[in-house]
């Protein structure tokens, strides 16, 4: 296995969440822990680095040269991770230091050291489970943080299901619970949608019912409702707009 593909495993191993989980995040902790292709874990360093020293040394040890305008990129989408996780403390050597300072570096917390230094040995697992219990998973984390934002949503059958937060979804709450009530009662809900779950709802034996076959979520609208008193069928697309509606026709 190469060092990108060793990373990985660690960030994996760690509970980091999926977007960060890629060759930007492999790279940066890498270079956190100054390790090249052909070194061992059991050697991990802790240097204090700037992001551009980051960059700078992916570039020289893995041929990855990116664009100085990736700098905002590592920073808010790898090593803001990384210090949420406990992986990297910001300004060790001067906690004082401003928060927008060109000089802001960052370094491999002692305890995620010890991970990386187990990497390849028996104790591995043990050490990570040691770092998890005492950080927690950063995955586990904002899924905490997204729930307390789910959208609940009331089915006509009385069920209760939850949308991920979003305008998006919010809207298509109000189609089940308002708009279904109203003009199309006693509906059956056929399929709901969500931004994050695709599919979240699929009544297969109305599907049957009404000879659909089984479709991928981007080809369906957002909800679908049968009225069985009227034998209408409503495709519903959800989309939210803002500001004045024109009389403009386009």
């Amino acid at each position: 296995m190469s060092k990108r593909d060793d990373a990985l495993a660690i960030l994996q191993a760690l509970g980091m969440p999926r977007q960060q989980l890629n060759e930007r995040s492999c790279l940066t902790l890498l270079a956190l822990a100054g390790m090249k292709e052909g070194d061992a874990w059991s050697d991990t360093q802790r240097p204090l680095l700037r992001i551009w020293d980051m960059m700078s040394w992916m570039r020289e040890h893995y041929g990855k040269d990116y664009a100085a305008n990736s700098r905002e990129t590592i920073r808010r989408q790898t090593v803001h991770q990384f210090e949420q996780a406990r992986l990297i403390d910001r300004n060790p050597d001067d906690p004082r230091r401003p928060t927008n300072s060109g000089d802001t570096r960052y370094q491999l917390t002692s305890s995620a050291a010890k991970v990386l230094a187990a990497f390849g040995k028996r104790r591995f697992v043990s050490v990570c489970e040691r770092f998890i219990a005492q950080h927690g998973q950063l995955s586990a984390a904002y899924d905490r943080a997204r729930r307390l934002h789910m959208i609940p949503v009331r089915l006509p059958d009385g069920v209760l299901i939850e949308l991920s937060a979003g305008a998006h979804n919010d809207l298509q709450r109000r189609i089940v619970e308002e708009f279904a009530p109203r003009f199309a009662p006693g509906s059956l809900l056929v399929y709901l949608g969500d931004t994050a779950k695709k599919k979240l709802h699929v009544n297969e034996k109305a599907l049957a019912r009404l000879r659909i076959p089984e479709m991928s979520h981007d080809k369906l609208p957002d909800v679908v409702l049968f009225d069985t008193q009227r034998d209408w069928l409503f495709l519903v697309e959800a989309v939210t707009s803002h500001g004045p509606i024109s009389p403009m026709l386009n």
